[in-house]
């Protein structure tokens, strides 16, 4: 019997049976505007994750080790280190680092799209080499068709990083490929989804800034609650204004999920929007092979878990959490392959606990009264490798830190008592800072 869920695309995924009415919803993505200029780093230019099947193919696969014996390990870390000082190797690799740390989990032509990398999408692909055979990440298999040459890569030495490259690495090296921060390996294929929810928002949508699942830790973004720990969200949208969606992807229900809608609806009750700055969205996006029937049940099922939820944990009267927590589903913003709804692009999604829609990027339905320190995000997150490369096209450099962090006022220099060390002589310009600094 065939499926009435649609026909299989040369991909090996499913493409979606679409009703007149639906066809008239339907807006390509290569006919809306983009903000990236060139055409190879574009959603439209790389296969769909979700339609493609490549995200169900993944579940339960994304989990990898360093692969490789102890020696190779250590002689690929020894490359990896050796094209760190070169200058025209380090950004690729750094890059790819700070992609993989940054969102743990994505195909190359995701991270291309990400870094502004295009050797990321020919056959030969130095920096993944590198950086695989270092240890600190690895390739996922998967069953796929003659032809598809589709990477997954996911991060495999999170910790093998922290402890042999980032001693390698300069104060402005390490912040802008870490953040700061430690990383975990994936546990889901949720992840692949949401860098292309991120990627997508940031092509098309007017927002401030888009964070990965290892900035998105509630307790850094809202404050530390007393006594509570909140799950990561799978990535943060910052709105210009500085209000800050928090995105779960839900893949499938069950206990586990009811535990992470809990956390998050328990978070919004315990932290005041005005200080916080924080909303939840969840977004449903269970296996594109079932049933149109299957994914309104989950979204039913979570529906009803936001209402229990939101009564329990109800804020105050002047910040309700059911104000402040939205659903949807992958399907209904992203009708069919490279397409989206209208409802995307202002991201109008559902407020259960409310019943009425709300467009979470119009900052005249969704209000919120920013602070000076609530825009202080977009400054930090310009310094960072593992945003979308056309929101950092306006980099800061980072060197002046390093200088602040060693105590000293500006760029060192000598006085002896016949020159100084350091200044211009005659047709030369006047000592600028390292190139590994910049």
């Amino acid at each position: 019997m065939r499926s009435t869920h649609g026909d299989v695309d040369k991909s090996g995924g499913r493409q979606p049976v679409h009703t007149p009415d639906m066809a008239t919803q339907l807006i390509p993505l290569d006919t809306a505007h983009s903000a990236i200029a060139d055409n190879r780093f574009r959603t439209t230019a790389r296969p769909d994750p979700f339609y493609s099947g490549l995200a169900d193919q993944l579940d339960g696969l994304v989990t990898r080790r360093p692969e490789g014996s102890r020696e190779q390990l250590g002689a690929g870390m020894q490359e990896l280190l050796r094209t760190l000082g070169m200058r025209r190797t380090r950004d690729q690799r750094l890059d790819l680092a700070a992609g993989l740390l940054g969102w743990q989990l994505g195909t190359a032509d995701q991270f291309a799209a990400l870094l502004g990398n295009a050797e990321l999408l020919g056959r030969h692909q130095h920096s993944v080499r590198d950086i695989i055979q270092a240890g600190v990440a690895a390739e996922v298999p998967f069953w796929r068709l003659p032809g598809n040459r589709t990477r997954v890569l996911a991060l495999a030495g999170g910790r093998r990083f922290d402890r042999l490259v980032a001693p390698a690495l300069t104060f402005p090296e390490w912040l802008s490929t870490t953040a700061g921060r430690s990383s975990v390996p994936p546990r889901s294929a949720r992840h692949l989804l949401a860098l292309e929810l991120a990627l997508r928002l940031a092509e098309f949508t007017d927002i401030g800034t888009v964070l990965g699942p290892s900035l998105s830790d509630p307790a850094a973004i809202a404050g530390p609650i007393p006594g509570f720990k909140p799950q990561p969200a799978d990535l943060t949208v910052v709105r210009p204004d500085g209000l800050r969606v928090l995105v779960s992807l839900i893949t499938s229900p069950g206990r586990s999920t009811e535990d992470r809608v809990r956390r998050f609806i328990e978070l919004v009750h315990h932290s005041r929007l005005r200080d916080s700055g924080v909303v939840v969205f969840f977004m449903v996006a269970p296996s594109s092979s079932d049933e149109a029937s299957d994914q309104t049940d989950t979204r039913t099922q979570v529906r009803h878990l936001i209402r229990k939820l939101t009564r329990d944990w109800a804020g105050t009267n002047v910040d309700r959490t059911a104000d402040r927590v939205f659903l949807s589903d992958w399907r209904t913003l992203f009708p069919a392959s490279h397409a989206a709804s209208p409802e995307f692009f202002s991201l109008t999604v559902e407020t259960p606990g409310a019943d009425h829609q709300t467009a979470l990027l119009d900052s005249s339905d969704l209000v919120f009264d920013s602070e000076p320190r609530h825009l202080e995000v977009f400054d930090n997150a310009q310094q960072l490798r593992a945003i979308p490369h056309w929101l950092r096209a306006y980099q800061k450099p980072v060197w002046p830190q390093a200088i602040t962090a060693l105590g000293l006022p500006g760029i060192p220099r000598l006085h002896t008592a016949r020159e100084t060390l350091g200044g211009a002589r005659g047709g030369a310009q006047a000592t600028t800072v390292p190139w590994r600094l910049a």
